[in-house]
């Protein structure tokens, strides 16, 4: 926690259904908390019971994962069903960026989605996307490549286009050649970013990795009788995305469904993955979500894109310290606010308060700290109008003029004696 780089505060966000806490339980595979075959029943996040009934998520809550002791997440995990949207309001504030999942088997965002984002926008929480569910689209739907590619598209440009309305002077648009757009099944547990697809073919192909990002992603096609690459579609010609990244997944999956086991495994030791004993003993769709594991893995991928993407405690509040005070930048609970000073003045935001399942009339309080360092010690609850006494102005009471306010009495207003002290002390505020 005191190592504020490798800190990262992340919320969840997407529609009902959209596999926000199955990402989760792919960052806690990466701690072994939960099995890799267990990745979408776990549902680590779902402490209640009634969650754990209606495998929803009904309440929000947080759940902390340090990740090869490299990296420690803070998650929280929020209900997407528009009658559990204030669960959602009130976990904006205390988050520094979002894991937005959206359904890439369908070719619009969700309304409830767009909601969502212009509340990260208000509060300036930058997100990265996941565009999930493909396996739905190539198990389920059976679509072609080309209906694949346009759906994840539309999804991109429809996202875009709601961060250009909700996150103004931030520029957030999600460019999958830089990395900030996730694609895969985050209930099967494997997912993809360009860049680290780009590198292994580049490895191979002999060529930079920037360029090769730059041909799996938009209009960019190759011609297998030329081996050449074009900006425009010809006779013959494959766009990159489906012939480097759709392509090979199809194939795998026909071996798998085939039970050519001899192949799947020379596929594998291509990409330099090893298969277990226990692995070569699956067969068909069991057998071709655990090959995508191996080579994909989901948690892997998520983490890096966040400790990307999503800046650290210190660096989102030097740029969004003011979104929670209304003091002066030069006051020294902005300024301890800013620099998340662990030394500085306390200042917790509670959001929430939950009830201890053991004793009756006790809530666990759920917030953030913003700066200074809480212990197990008392703390001072304020008013939502409370100001400090050196930030109060005082008014100056001018005696009337020679027959004006004769008869009226002039009130002195009280001030409390451990308030005085402290405005002699301060300089006066104009």
């Amino acid at each position: 926690m005191a190592d504020l780089p490798k800190v990262r505060n992340v919320m969840t966000a997407g529609a009902m259904g959209s596999g926000k806490t199955c990402a989760i339980d792919c960052l806690a595979a990466q701690c072994f908390l939960v099995g890799e075959d267990k990745i979408g029943d776990t549902r680590l996040a779902h402490a209640r019971q009634d969650e754990k009934d209606k495998g929803c998520s009904i309440k929000a809550n947080i759940t902390t994962l340090v990740l090869e002791g490299k990296q420690l997440l803070n998650i929280v995990d929020v209900p997407g069903h528009v009658e559990y949207s204030a669960e959602f309001s009130v976990m904006v504030p205390i988050a520094d960026g979002a894991l937005v999942m959206a359904d890439a088997s369908k070719d619009a965002l969700p309304v409830a989605t767009g909601q969502q984002m212009k509340q990260l926008g208000k509060w300036g929480v930058m997100p990265v996307l996941f565009c999930n569910r493909i396996d739905t689209s190539i198990l389920v739907t059976k679509k072609d490549a080309q209906e694949i590619v346009d759906d994840i598209t539309q999804i991109i440009e429809a996202f875009n286009l709601i961060a250009q309305t909700t996150h103004e002077g931030t520029p957030v648009l999600m460019d999958p050649i830089k990395g900030s757009v996730i694609f895969g099944s985050a209930s099967s547990g494997w997912a993809f970013a360009i860049p680290t697809l780009a590198a292994f073919y580049a490895k191979k192909m002999g060529q930079e990795v920037d360029k090769m990002c730059s041909r799996l992603w938009g209009e960019q096609y190759f011609n297998p009788a030329k081996k050449s690459w074009s900006n425009l579609p010809s006779d013959g010609s494959v766009r990159g995305f489906v012939k480097l990244v759709l392509d090979p997944i199809n194939s795998l999956l026909t071996s798998c469904e085939a039970g050519d086991l001899a192949k799947v495994e020379k596929v594998m030791k291509g990409l330099d993955v090893t298969m277990s004993i226990t692995d070569k003993k699956l067969e068909g769709i069991p057998l071709f979500k655990r090959v995508m594991q191996l080579w994909m893995p989901a948690g892997t991928c998520i983490a890096k894109a966040v400790e990307t993407f999503i800046p650290n405690p210190k660096a989102a509040q030097e740029k969004r310290f003011h979104l929670f005070t209304d003091a002066a930048v030069t006051d020294p609970c902005a300024v301890a606010l800013k620099n998340c000073d662990a030394a500085g003045p306390l200042m917790f935001n509670c959001v929430k308060l939950t009830p201890q399942p053991s004793t009756v009339g006790r809530f666990f309080a759920i917030g953030r700290v913003y700066s200074g360092t809480l212990g197990a010690d008392k703390g001072f609850l304020l008013e939502d109008d409370y100001i400090p006494p050196h930030a109060r102005v005082v008014e100056e009471v001018t005696a009337p003029a020679e027959g004006e306010g004769e008869g009226e009495a002039v009130e002195e207003a009280e001030i409390d004696p451990e308030d005085a002290a402290l405005m002699k002390k301060a300089p006066k505020q104009k």
